[in-house]
């Protein structure tokens, strides 16, 4: 939905590439994160993810590079250095 609110291209919306990298960051990150408000967070990881390929998949685009994956692992590996500074409270 955000993807498409964000005026996505029509091609990548239909492949399901925006929900493909949120899908994968949901999967890598669980149980990765505080068990306080996991579910907050995931969402809130899946939101960057779109933002992240939206946004890589324009810059790349002029050098003919596809963004693929690169979203999932920029967000990932962002979340993960953050979740080091939360407070653990896995119940």
């Amino acid at each position: 939905m955000l993807a498409w609110l964000l005026g996505g291209a029509e091609d990548a919306l239909r492949a399901g590439t925006y929900g493909f990298n949120s899908a994968l960051v949901a999967l890598a990150l669980e149980g990765a994160l505080p068990a306080r408000h996991e579910v907050v967070w995931l969402i809130l990881a899946g939101l960057m993810a779109v933002l992240a390929f939206a946004a890589l998949a324009t810059a790349l685009a002029t050098f003919g590079v596809p963004a693929l994956t690169l979203p999932f692992v920029l967000v990932v590996w962002l979340f993960l250095l953050a979740a080091r500074q939360l407070p653990a409270s896995r119940t």
